[in-house]
């Protein structure tokens, strides 16, 4: 009789646990895009060219002229990273990364000269 009680009481308290289980969501996809705090390849929008052109203008590159912002990527933090290669006119290329704080604010973080 109480081996009876106990089961009913354990089928009880399981049913409404394994109803619940069913209605949850499925698992992310192996495939998914975005990677949380990975970097991921971004688009040229026009605010990342704003970015890229704040970027330039930091570097200081005396004589230097801005041609082409290439090989874009961004990496969500506590606001968001931005690193990209820039192409100088006279063919030399410096890949910057810029940091935007969750207030807007722009540090250029790294600017380095991509030897070829």
């Amino acid at each position: 009789m109480l081996h009876r009680f106990v089961l009913i009481a354990v089928a009880i308290l399981i049913l409404p646990v394994a109803a619940c289980a069913q209605d949850a969501p499925p698992p992310a996809s192996a495939d998914a895009p975005m990677i949380t705090g990975g970097w991921s390849k971004a688009e040229l929008t026009p605010e990342i060219e704003q970015i890229a052109v704040w970027a330039f203008n930091q570097m200081d590159v005396p004589g230097a002229e801005l041609a082409e912002i290439e090989n874009i990527s961004q990496q969500v933090v506590a606001g968001m990273n931005y690193r990209m290669d820039l192409v100088f006119m006279d063919g030399s290329r410096w890949r910057v990364q810029v940091y935007r704080n969750l207030s807007g604010e722009r540090s250029l973080t790294s600017a380095e000269a991509i030897k070829r």
